[in-house]
């Protein structure tokens, strides 16, 4: 298995990477010049099953990069694309004030 994290995961995927003995794939995102997003795997994946680590929010930027990072995956030949994505975004309304 091969890990791709987005930055905000890297250390999640380090702790995954030394768990579970898997590969870390490298990617790019970059922007046309006419402010689409696309993604480079510099990575081999034919045949490989993969693990993406992102995040949903902001939509705009981080859903739709680990979308189309999972669409470059599947194009290169990834035999199995997992994501995880951790999600917390609510975790601040558990705290409760006194009174």
């Amino acid at each position: 298995m091969i890990i791709f994290s987005f930055p905000q995961y890297r250390n999640l995927a380090r702790v995954l990477k030394r768990s579970f003995g898997c590969g870390r794939g490298v990617f790019a995102q970059k922007r046309f010049a006419n402010q689409e997003m696309y993604v480079v795997v510099k990575t081999k994946v034919q045949g490989e099953k993969c693990l993406v680590l992102g995040a949903t929010a902001p939509p705009d930027e981080n859903f739709l990069s680990l979308l189309i990072l999972c669409h470059t995956l599947k194009q290169a030949g990834a035999k199995e694309i997992i994501a995880l994505i951790p999600y917390l975004g609510y975790s601040r309304h558990g705290r409760h004030e006194p009174g």
